[in-house]
């Protein structure tokens, strides 16, 4: 039942707080819309892991999961990468983000693999007219 909570809490807090996040992955994937699919996914992938991976934040109470996008997004504006690194040793254990990121890699790949194969996207010759 632990894992199913935070599971829904860090799905709530990807709602919440990471539409700025997903505001910026749409933005840079549309302008490299003309690019060849191995660059998009070379530049898409990593930022999505960068942004998407959960990551543990301190709330008034409580540690709660959070995009790390979200993180690393306040560290860089306020170039305190020292209290980065301060929030990162909440994790639950010191392993957290060696598996985090590469699982949230190979899920991103993946998603991101299905989204390229599917061509209705890609304009038809009736709507070219």
């Amino acid at each position: 039942m632990g894992v199913l909570a935070i599971a829904v809490t860090y799905l709530v807090m990807l709602l919440v707080t990471g539409w700025p996040l997903a505001l910026i992955w749409l933005g840079i994937s549309y302008l490299l819309r003309k690019r060849s699919p191995s660059t998009r996914t070379a530049v898409l992938v990593p930022l999505a892991t960068l942004f998407f991976t959960p990551g543990w934040a301190p709330a008034t109470i409580a540690i709660v999961p959070v995009p790390f996008g979200l993180l690393f997004g306040v560290a860089a504006i306020s170039f305190r990468w020292g209290e980065l690194a301060g929030v990162m040793r909440l994790a639950p254990t010191h392993y957290w983000y060696f598996i985090a990121f590469p699982v949230t890699a190979v899920i991103v790949y993946g998603l991101w693999k299905f989204v390229l194969s599917n061509h209705s996207f890609q304009r038809t010759r009736s709507a070219r007219r």
